[in-house]
C-alpha cells in the first residue's frame, strides 16, 4: 500500500519535476528582421490588410538568392492547406510564437529518471543473490 501511495504523490508532482514549457507570441513589424528569423511565424498581415494564418507547422522566413538579386519572402501553408509564399515588401506585420522550457525542471526530471534507473538496477542485483 505504501508503496502505491508514493508512486501517486510522485505521479501528481511530475508535472513539477519535469518543468514548465510555455508559449510565448510576439509581434513584429518588417523592419525588424533580425528578430524573427529563428521563431514560428503563425500568421502575417499583409499591406492590402488580409490576414494569412499558418498550419501548426508554422511558415517560415526564407531568402532566395536568383542571379544577383535576393528574394525576401515568408514560405508555409495557410490553414486551408495551400502553399503561400509572400514577398517581405507585402507584409506589414509578422506574428510568431517561440517556446521556452524551464531548464531546472528538466534537470530535476533527469536527476529523478536516473534514481529510479539506480534503484531497480540495485532491486534486480540484491534479487539475484536472493535466489542463489
Amino acid at each position: 500500500m505504501w508503496h502505491r501511495a508514493r508512486f501517486a504523490f510522485l505521479l501528481l508532482l511530475s508535472g513539477w519535476i519535469v518543468g514548465c514549457q510555455s508559449t510565448r507570441e510576439f509581434n513584429y513589424l518588417v523592419s525588424e528582421t533580425l528578430d524573427f528569423r529563428d521563431k514560428k511565424i503563425t500568421s502575417i498581415v499583409t499591406k492590402k490588410g488580409d490576414v494569412i494564418y499558418y498550419d501548426i507547422a508554422g511558415a517560415r522566413y526564407v531568402v532566395d538568392v536568383k542571379d544577383t538579386t535576393m528574394e525576401r519572402k515568408v514560405i508555409g501553408f495557410s490553414i486551408e492547406n495551400k502553399p503561400t509564399s509572400t514577398p517581405l515588401e507585402n507584409i506589414l506585420e509578422i506574428n510568431c510564437e517561440s517556446r521556452e522550457t524551464d531548464g531546472a525542471g528538466t534537470g530535476l526530471a533527469v536527476l529523478a529518471g536516473a534514481g529510479v534507473v539506480l534503484l531497480v538496477l540495485f532491486a534486480i542485483f540484491l534479487a539475484t543473490f536472493r535466489i542463489h
